[in-house]
């Protein structure tokens, strides 16, 4: 589903949610999402946070760090994407990349040649951002 379709079911428990994803560079998991809106109000439950990102990584207004179980906004309007993470392991930041057509192209045909078929190409890089990686070179 595509978000400007969206835009009348964007709730304000929906927004909440968005809006706390949108102010970090790391990935959150639920509860510290949860965690987050606790600062302003106590009425927020678990499940309340986890219907939201549900409906948003629907509307591909979030992602979800598989490896993590954690969550972070997308910054692109778009239906759908191919896409993948640069997870910084110092600082935790996230940055989200679209997948070239080859990258995803060999993905596609290393799964063809498996008999395997891939529904959604996702990968995850590990490693140190460029600012990590200068403070780590520092010390």
């Amino acid at each position: 589903m595509a978000y400007e379709n969206m835009s009348e079911k964007l709730t304000q428990n929906r927004q909440a949610v968005l809006n706390v994803l949108t102010q970090e560079t790391a990935a959150m998991s639920a509860y510290d999402i949860l965690d987050k809106l606790h600062q302003s109000d106590n009425k927020w439950k678990p499940a309340t946070v986890y219907r939201a990102l549900n409906f948003l990584i629907e509307a591909n207004l979030a992602h979800k760090i598989e490896s993590e179980q954690k969550f972070i906004s997308c910054g692109h309007q778009h239906r759908e994407h191919d896409r993948h993470f640069l997870i910084c392991e110092h600082c935790g930041s996230v940055e989200e990349r679209m997948l070239s057509s080859e990258a995803k192209q060999l993905m596609v045909l290393l799964a063809e040649q498996s008999q395997f078929q891939l529904r959604d190409p996702y990968l995850e890089f590990r490693g140190n951002c460029k600012s990590c990686a200068e403070h780590l070179k520092a010390v």
